[in-house]
């Protein structure tokens, strides 16, 4: 918040400070770190309701997120 430094901050991290023309981003149409997110669960044990919500809920997500930012959803 100096004004000296440059640096990355994800999206959601820094909308707030965005909002509040503290901060302002840059070249933010061609820049983009992408970062793969995996879940690994034993596929011998049927996944308790916890787990089979938890899983529903983060595929949602991703895949609203992913819609949003016009990326590909890729299956293993």
């Amino acid at each position: 918040m100096s004004g000296h430094y440059l640096g990355y901050l994800p999206d959601h991290y820094a909308e707030d400070w965005i909002q509040k023309g503290i901060f302002r981003p840059l070249m933010a149409a061609t820049t983009r770190i992408q970062s793969t997110f995996v879940i690994a669960t034993r596929s011998a044990e049927k996944p308790s309701t916890i787990l089979d919500f938890f899983i529903r809920e983060l595929a949602g997500f991703a895949s609203e997120v992913l819609h949003k930012h016009g990326t590909r959803v890729r299956k293993g």
